[in-house]
Order: C-alpha cells, then sequence, then structure tokens
C-alpha cells in the first residue's frame, strides 16, 4: 500500500470517528432570516454544523457603505480570524440587495435620469416710456415647472 492511500485511509478513520471539523477559515452559505436594527444579521446556513447565526456582523470592505438586505437573500458567511465567535456576512448573490448606501440617507440620481423642480414666482417692477407717456408698472411671473435630464454626475460612484 502506498503512503499517500495509507493517509487517505487513516484520515477518513479518523473523520468517521471524531465527525469533520469546520473549518473555520472558509466561507459558508447561508440564507438570510432577518436584519436586525443594528445592521446585523440572523442568519441560518446551508451546513448544519455551522447552524443557525444570531447578530452576524456585515463586512463589505468599502469604508462608510452599509446595506439593508431583504429575508431570504443569500451570502456567504465566514468567521473573522478563524475565531467561531465571530462570525461575519458578505458576498451577496444577485437580487439580495434591498438599498446600498454610501455614507448617508440622501437618494442617487443618475446621468440621464429627469429631473424636474420648480423657479418660484416673482414680481418684477417695470418702467418705460410709451407713446402715452411714462409706463410704471409690475409684470409677475407665476411659478413656472422646469423639465430636463440629469447631465452630469460624479466620477467617483456610479450605478446601473
Amino acid at each position: 500500500m502506498s503512503l499517500e492511500r495509507l493517509k487517505a485511509s487513516l484520515a477518513k478513520t479518523v473523520d468517521a470517528l471524531v465527525g469533520r471539523r469546520l473549518d473555520y477559515l472558509a466561507f459558508y452559505e447561508a440564507r438570510v432570516i432577518a436584519q436586525n436594527g443594528d445592521g446585523s444579521l440572523e442568519l441560518r446556513a446551508e451546513d448544519a454544523r455551522v447552524g443557525d447565526l444570531s447578530h452576524v456582523a456585515i463586512r463589505l470592505g468599502i469604508p462608510g457603505v452599509t446595506v439593508v438586505t431583504t429575508p431570504g437573500a443569500r451570502v456567504l458567511v465566514g468567521f473573522e480570524g478563524g475565531d467561531p465567535q465571530r462570525p461575519i456576512a458578505s458576498f451577496w448573490s444577485a437580487g439580495g440587495l434591498k438599498e446600498l448606501r454610501f455614507g448617508g440617507a440622501a437618494g442617487v440620481a443618475r446621468v440621464g435620469d429627469p429631473v424636474q423642480f420648480t423657479l418660484p414666482g416673482a414680481p418684477i417692477p417695470i418702467t418705460g416710456v410709451t407713446p402715452a407717456g411714462p409706463f410704471v408698472g409690475t409684470l409677475t411671473i407665476p411659478p413656472t415647472p422646469v423639465k430636463g435630464k440629469i447631465t452630469t454626475g460624479s466620477a467617483k460612484v456610479k450605478a446601473g
């Protein structure tokens, strides 16, 4: 029997006796059960050895960015520094994010999005001379809606 076959056989025997250990330096698929008020997640891992995890911190790798996710979203869960007491969630599957925030709550517009605003009405004094004599009066311009499209945007933030 070769040394490699002996090692494999021994590893299989040990695994059968003590069970397969969880690698705390790996990532595991999980489903979001809920998002807590502090932004952390309640998760149910696909791998029964990981089980349910509570108050899991989100790590996106971008400073100031936070997410609001949806129940049922798929994420990968790992353990910061290989510590089973420090689970983290990252890497969402498509469709799992409800909202992505870049340090604030104001909405982001895209180049080409429509925009509408209203110029306030204002009285404008008018003076002049007509064939009938001098004229003094006021012209009142009503509030005027203006429509257009956003033509420039941030070079640092892009949206689809």
